[in-house]
């Protein structure tokens, strides 16, 4: 693996690929060789036992159990999926209370009812309406609502959903990783596989808007050290990208 000031270049699958931070763009070249992606893949993969301490407790087979369109499990104690406020989703909020499941955060901007809020509230569910989108939700919503994000993820026993549980739900995700000071483990973007690789334009966008609106008290509050905030930024998206990537050609591979 290359690195230089303002580029990092790894090789992944027969290609070379150069990540430029200035710019955001990345090319391609041909290589020989993938063997250096693999073990800076097994480094990544060696990082990923997380500093947060969950206290969740969800019961995985029961989890696993249930029909929720799109659903994956990340950490062991974030289930992400469609959201459940469609009639024919309702049917899942009280076995994913019986599952563990404490708290369900909304990432939906707008809706006329407040019938799944009142759902969640009468499932004893701690319902959390935090809007998150590429673009349209202003970036000064989403960073006064990054405390209660991190938190409640970091807390476990969290179901979190946009309407499709896809690509929302992707740049919800991460936002945790990037502005989580504790947080190691790269989210995978499973909303943002297609057929040609890991489509990310829309969450670096949001990403990158966040971090250049994020202010240095708001950083301080989420517990970062701000000698040490950009050069981690920095790695982070790096690290984002490359392993979102791998995890896209691999998705295409199965």
């Amino acid at each position: 693996m290359i690195i230089s000031n303002n580029n990092k270049i790894i090789k992944q699958n027969n290609q070379l690929y150069s990540f430029n931070f200035k710019s955001k763009n990345v090319k391609e070249s041909s290589s020989n060789c993938s063997e250096d992606f693999i073990t800076y893949l097994d480094s990544l993969a060696a990082s990923f036992k997380s500093n947060v301490i969950s206290d969740s407790t969800i019961n995985l087979s029961k989890i696993n159990s249930l029909d929720i369109p799109n659903k994956r499990i990340y950490k062991d104690s974030i289930v992400r999926g469609e959201s459940l406020s469609s009639k024919k989703n309702r049917k899942f909020i009280r076995p994913i209370k019986n599952a563990g499941i404490k708290n369900v955060i909304d990432l939906r901007d707008k809706y006329s009812s407040n019938l799944y809020s009142d759902l969640c509230e009468t499932n004893s569910l701690n319902y959390f309406h935090l809007p998150v989108d590429s673009h349209s939700v202003p970036d000064e919503v989403i960073i006064d609502n990054l405390p209660t994000l991190i938190k409640t993820l970091d807390k476990g026993s969290t179901f979190i959903a946009c309407a499709q549980g896809l690509h929302r739900t992707d740049i919800a995700l991460a936002l945790y990783y990037f502005f989580n000071p504790k947080e190691q483990e790269i989210p995978k973007m499973f909303g943002h596989v297609r057929e040609n690789g890991f489509k990310c334009d829309d969450i670096l966008r949001r990403i990158n808007s966040v971090n250049n609106k994020i202010s240095d008290e708001m950083l301080v509050n989420l517990g970062w050290n701000l000698e040490d905030y950009e050069a981690t930024f920095e790695k982070r998206r790096f690290d984002f990208i490359a392993y979102n990537r791998f995890f896209a050609d691999e998705m295409n591979r199965s």
